[in-house]
């Protein structure tokens, strides 16, 4: 049995606790339960902050609204404890200084089996999300993805299972031609706004702005545009919906399309990041 601190984190955290404590470990949490014990950091065996992680002045967002600064959790780990957070947030830390002093941390984007599960999930919860959107199938579709990363490509390619005509836009020609070897079209950015003119759903994975004004301006007024990346987005939100284009941002898909699914993800991840420390 280990001692494990969820701190803060969304539904999927707390699904995450569940699937710890029926393993036989001990687990706490801090701002994700309406009544909590005494957190004892300190005697924690694993430390787990939310995935992804991102809060307004470095405190952990949690559902109860508490002020949990992640360096004073750090401050209380014991020498030895497994500290694992999103990438974000490990980009932030001084992880030489906390190595130092013992601690063992992680990023959940270590873990590549995570990062393609994480990218299913997504896939598969903005499909359905647009699914509803629309009064037309997939099948048939003529949908326009932007990026060809992990998340992009797994959302291309699910699309295109459905029957959707997929056109993939990136910047690369190795990962345009990677579309086209897994059996869709594809652009280079700047070819967008001739694209938007047939496009009815748009689906956007890039975090820098690909689309500017020009290109929506040339969709038709019955198209569908996700924004599906982080700040600073892909487009002009303001701009597409003064244009009267429906837009809708999407953040953390896996936490509210499947919780249990994405819960499971980061399991997986603890163990493999722990060296099977987890039972």
């Amino acid at each position: 049995m280990i001692k494990a601190v969820v701190i803060g984190g969304d539904e999927r955290a707390e699904r995450l606790t569940s699937l710890l404590e029926k393993e036989g470990n001990r687990v706490y949490t801090l701002g994700l339960r309406p009544e909590e014990e005494a957190c004892p950091i300190g005697e924690a065996d694993i430390v787990l902050f939310p995935y992804p992680f991102s809060a307004p002045k470095g405190l952990v967002p949690n559902p109860r609204g508490l002020s949990i600064n992640p360096l004073q959790i750090l401050a209380q780990a014991k020498a030895g404890t497994y500290v694992l957070m999103g990438d974000d947030l490990y980009q932030e830390l001084s992880a030489v200084e906390w190595m130092q002093k013992g601690l063992c941390l992680s990023a959940y984007g270590q873990d590549e089996t995570f990062l393609e599960a994480n990218a299913q999930i997504s896939a598969e919860g903005a499909i359905c999300y647009a699914m509803k959107q629309v009064p037309y199938t997939i099948a048939g579709s003529r949908d326009l993805v932007v990026g060809y990363g992990r998340f992009g490509r797994a959302l291309a390619r699910k699309l295109h299972a459905l029957g959707g005509l997929v056109t993939v836009a990136a910047r690369s020609e190795r990962a345009r031609q990677q579309a086209r070897d897994d059996g869709m079209e594809a652009i280079p950015l700047e070819d967008l706004p001739a694209a938007a003119r047939q496009t009815q759903i748009f689906l956007n994975t890039v975090a820098a702005r690909v689309m500017m004004e020009e290109g929506l301006k040339a969709f038709s007024r019955d198209a569908l545009l996700l924004e599906l990346a982080s700040a600073p987005y892909g487009f002009d939100r303001e701009a597409a919906q003064a244009l009267g284009l429906a837009v809708v941002l999407l953040p953390g898909i896996p936490a509210r399309y499947a919780p249990q699914s994405a819960a499971q993800a980061l399991y997986d991840a603890i163990v493999h990041l722990t060296g099977g420390e987890t039972p």
